[in-house]
Formats: structure tokens, C-alpha cells, sequence
């Protein structure tokens, strides 16, 4: 339950600590006098989103913190044993807004996320406003109520659970039935694509010597080219070196037995020749060393092409080749294996469809028969409720399957003897409403293992008579849960086992809201301006 609740500069609080009961707590007091900042302070440690209007003026932090003291529940133990936060026999949620829209939050004194604060807070307080009644009119909350009535929390979720995945087994048997329209072309584009990349079959390191070979016939057939120029030079044109010497050595030779002058220039001349005829012999030993071997060179031209273009295609390295390759591989296996997968998932479909099918009956059937058992509970208490020969009825039938099974609940109220059976959705007023969710809270009060329920002017669209039966349903529950409750009703509050009283005052042209515990005299002038100044009911 909880223990006690400090609020710091809050709309109209300035500072204060309250320090609650079990059973009935009552807050009352002129509207306006700051009886929401309770209710905010509470919502914020809940985890409602900041609005910094919350914030009294002129201040810049606003702080709220709570202890429960309760039964913790084991996945309360094990939440807070996962998160590293000490338990020992309290819980203290705590959360510091400020101004700059900022917000921290912390759980025993340890730092926390928001939503973690949201997971802890919702297992110790449920706060039920005037909004609740709206709430009451979709067909989902009347369904959860069902449900919740039912304990099918379990049964619900793993239905969800199998929902969810039928759905992605039958979008994935989309996708492979999508791949079997494109397998014939994709798959031979995908051999295609691997045949050309095993036929290269290049090594890493090997476009390098490939592209040394291919300089080096380049090379090669230059030198040839040159040597074919100096035979020509040296031999074999008619105006060769060999043949110019031959012609010198013929005009010097009638005069070499008269000058030595001609004498020596036609040895010089023979040197010459002999000295052409070796260089010729060294020109023949380099060619036959050099062979440019023009098919080998069209072969490493074509092959570094390929190289190049597969370059382009598939990567600029042997290694990004080689991931490819693996690609293709898979996508190959894949489509080999495409109709032994279709079969599988067509397998888990059948099964799952079986097993959702069973549990749509199982839930149906608790649904159904847990229905009879709350339209009459829920029909005695409204009718306690100063709904004389008011009844309920819970419909529960077949609709298109959704994550929570395959019925629509729908609560139908005849509110008054004579009259049809109307959708509470549709025509249900404020009072019926406001007494109708007290009758769901009651009849959940066991259900519902959350210790602290606080009921916003859930008494709201009632009063007279009405509002006291109210209040000692309120009662009754307090007996199973520590409620607060907000009212404007003396019938209610008169029943309290503590009474709060929230009043406004000014100090210094501002406003400040306080909040007392009344003991027996000062509630008794309390209940008196609640009425008017008229004592209409006893306490």
C-alpha cells in the first residue's frame, strides 16, 4: 500500500508530506484548492509524460516521491533484482522535474529509466479517472474486463504470440512464392554469372605477373624491331655499313703498295669490317633470345581485358570475387532448396493454424461461461448502486480473428425495467457509467493484485442516495484494497478511515495549497460545508 507521498513545489504545494491508511482514504475540498496536484504528483511517479505547467511559478524543480509497503509480488523481486535495485521491506519511486522540460526518476535511491519507472510503478498504484468512463464505452476494455475476470491473461498472450508468428510464417511463404515466379530467370543469371567467374579462375598475385609478361613481350617485340633495323643497317640494304667498307677497301687498295697511308687505312678497314661482322653475330645470338611470340601476346592481351571487365562486373580485387562467388553459391543453394522450404513453412502454417484454432475454442468457451458468471455480479452491484431492476448482459460472439482471439465482447445495459437491452458504447450515460466501473473494480478486486487504487471523482454524474451506496461499495473494497478516492460528496466521505482535506490560502499575494488530516470535529465541519451547511447523514 501506499505509505507516504511528499510533493514539492507542485501546481499549488508548495511542500507536503502525507502519510496514508489502508482501507478508505477521502480527499475533499472547494474545486480549485489543489486537490489535483495529488492526483498529478502521482501520475508523473507513474511515468505520465512531463508538462511543465505542472511546476509551480517562480520555481524551477518540482519533486514527487512515494513508499509502498506491500506483498511484492515474485516478478516485481525479479524486475528489480535484474535492474540491480536493492528491495528490502519498502519501495520508494522518486522523480525530479524541471522547467527545461527535463526529468529524472530513481527507485530506491538508484537512477532509472522513465519507462522502467512505468513497468515498477504500474504493479503499485492503478489510478482510475473520470476518463475510465469514456474507456468503458470501447469494446476492447470491455473485453480486457472479460478477460481479466476470467484470468486469461496467459491463454490471451500466447495466442498473441502465435498470431504474430503466423503472420510472419505466411508473409515469408509470400516472399518464397515471389522467388518462384523469378527463380528460372534469376537462377540462370546466377549460374551464368558463377560459371564466368570459375572459368578466370585467377589466383591473388596473378594479374601482376600476367601484366609483367604482357611489358615484357611489349619489350621483346621492340628489340626485335631494332635488330631487323641494324641487320638492315649493317648487311642488307645496298648502301649497308659491310658494302660501304667493301667499296673503301677497293679504292684504297691500288695505291696501298705506293702510300702506307692507304696501306693502314685498309687495315683499319678490315678491323672494321671484322668488327661489323662480330656485332652482326651478337645482334643474331640477342634475336634468337628474344621471342615475341605474337599469339602469346593477343592471349595476355585478351586475358587482362577479361580482367578488367571483370573488374567492373564483380569487384576490384580477387578477394571481393571470392565473396561473390559466395553470394551466388547461397542464392543457388537457396533456390535449390526453395521448395523443400515452401513445404516446411506450409507444415508450421497447418500446425499453428490447428493450435490457434484450439486455443480461439478454449478461450471462446471461458469467455462464454465466465460472461454468465460477471453479467450477474455486475448486475447485483449496479443494482445496489440505485440501479433497481437495472441488468447487464455480456454478449461474446464470432468475429475475424485479432491478436486476443476470435470474439467481439460487447456489455449491453438495460438501465431501467421495460426498456431494451442498449450498447453501453453507445447510449450509457455519465451515472451509469461512473457506477458500472465500480462495479467492474469490485468484481476485479481480486483479480487485480494491485495494492493501491485511487478513483478520481469516479462519484461524478451521481448523488443523493446514490452517491452513499457509492461509497460504501468504496468501502467494501477498501476491505481487499487501500483506495484513495477524490469526491465532492459527503455520503462518501463521511465513510472514510481517513479524511484529507485540501485548502487554499494567500501569503504575501500568493497562493498556497495545504492538505490536513481531520480528526473527528474538523470532519465533521468538513462534511458540513459539503453539504451546504445542512447535516443530512450520520457518521
Amino acid at each position: 500500500m501506499l505509505k507516504d507521498l511528499f510533493i514539492q513545489n507542485l501546481i499549488l504545494m508548495e511542500s507536503c508530506q502525507i502519510e496514508w491508511t489502508s482501507g478508505l482514504n477521502v480527499i475533499t475540498g472547494e474545486t480549485g484548492s489543489g486537490k489535483t496536484a495529488i492526483l498529478h504528483g502521482l501520475r508523473l511517479l507513474l511515468g505520465q509524460k512531463l508538462d511543465t505547467s505542472f511546476i509551480r511559478r517562480g520555481e524551477s524543480k518540482g519533486v514527487i516521491q512515494a513508499r509502498f509497503e506491500f506483498s511484492f509480488p515474485q516478478e516485481l523481486k525479479l524486475l528489480l533484482e535484474e535492474a540491480g535495485i536493492p528491495l528490502d521491506d519498502s519501495l520508494i519511486l522518486s522523480r525530479e522535474i524541471s522547467t527545461e522540460g527535463k526529468s529524472k526518476s530513481w527507485i530506491n535511491e538508484r537512477w532509472v529509466s522513465l519507462s522502467f519507472l512505468q513497468k515498477v510503478g504500474s504493479y503499485c498504484v492503478q489510478i482510475v479517472g473520470q476518463h475510465a468512463f469514456d474507456e468503458l464505452r470501447h469494446s476492447d476494455l470491455q473485453r480486457q474486463i472479460l478477460d481479466d475476470f476470467a484470468s486469461l491473461g496467459k491463454q490471451t498472450q500466447t495466442f498473441s504470440t502465435l498470431v504474430q508468428k503466423n503472420k510472419e510464417l505466411l508473409k515469408e511463404k509470400e516472399q518464397l512464392l515471389a522467388c518462384e515466379l523469378q527463380k528460372e530467370r534469376e537462377l540462370s543469371f546466377c549460374l551464368s554469372q558463377l560459371e564466368e567467374l570459375n572459368l578466370i579462375d585467377l589466383k591473388e598475385g596473378e594479374e601482376e605477373a600476367i601484366f609483367q609478361e604482357y611489358l615484357a613481350m611489349n619489350q621483346a617485340e621492340e628489340i626485335s624491331l631494332r635488330i631487323d633495323s641494324l641487320f638492315d643497317l649493317i648487311s642488307q640494304t645496298p648502301t649497308s655499313l659491310l658494302s660501304k667498307v667493301s667499296q673503301a677497301k677497293s679504292l684504297c687498295k691500288p695505291f696501298a703498295s705506293h702510300h702506307k697511308a692507304f696501306e693502314e687505312a685498309i687495315s683499319l678497314l678490315d678491323s672494321a669490317s671484322i668488327s661489323l661482322q662480330e656485332t652482326l653475330n651478337l645482334l643474331q645470338s640477342a634475336l634468337s633470345e628474344v621471342d615475341p611470340d605474337p599469339k602469346r601476346k593477343e592471349l595476355l592481351d585478351q586475358k587482362l581485358a577479361t580482367i578488367d571487365q571483370m573488374k567492373r562486373k564483380y569487384g576490384s580485387s580477387v578477394e571481393e570475387w571470392d565473396r561473390y562467388k559466395k553470394e551466388l553459391q547461397k542464392k543457388i543453394e537457396a533456390f535449390d532448396r526453395l521448395e523443400e522450404k515452401k513445404e516446411e513453412i506450409e507444415s508450421t502454417i497447418l500446425e499453428l493454424e490447428q493450435k490457434l484454432s484450439t486455443l480461439a475454442r478454449e478461450i471462446s468457451l471461458q469467455r462464454s461461461q465466465s460472461a454468465k458468471l460477471l453479467e450477474t455480479q455486475l448486475t447485483q452491484t449496479i443494482q445496489s448502486l440505485n440501479m433497481q431492476g437495472a441488468t447487464l448482459q455480456i454478449q461474446v460472439e464470432k468475429q475475424a480473428r485479432t491478436l486476443t482471439g476470435e470474439d467481439r465482447i460487447d456489455f449491453l445495459l438495460t438501465a431501467n425495467v421495460g426498456e431494451g437491452a442498449t450498447l453501453v458504447k453507445e447510449s450509457s450515460s455519465g451515472g451509469e457509467l461512473s457506477r458500472l466501473l465500480l462495479a467492474v473494480k469490485l468484481a476485479l478486486a481480486e483479480k487485480n493484485r494491485t495494492p493501491t487504487l485511487i478513483f478520481d471523482e469516479i462519484d461524478a454524474g451521481v448523488g443523493g442516495e446514490t452517491a452513499r451506496l457509492i461509497g460504501e461499495q468504496l468501502k467494501e473494497l477498501s476491505l481487499h484494497r487501500q483506495v484513495l478516492c477524490i469526491t465532492h460528496f459527503p455520503q462518501v466521505a463521511c465513510l472514510a478511515h481517513l479524511h484529507l482535506r485540501v485548502q487554499k490560502h494567500m501569503e504575501e499575494d500568493r497562493t498556497f495549497a495545504k492538505i490536513e488530516k481531520l480528526d473527528s470535529s474538523l470532519q465533521e465541519a468538513e462534511l458540513l460545508r459539503m453539504c451546504g451547511g445542512k447535516k443530512t447523514f450520520s457518521f
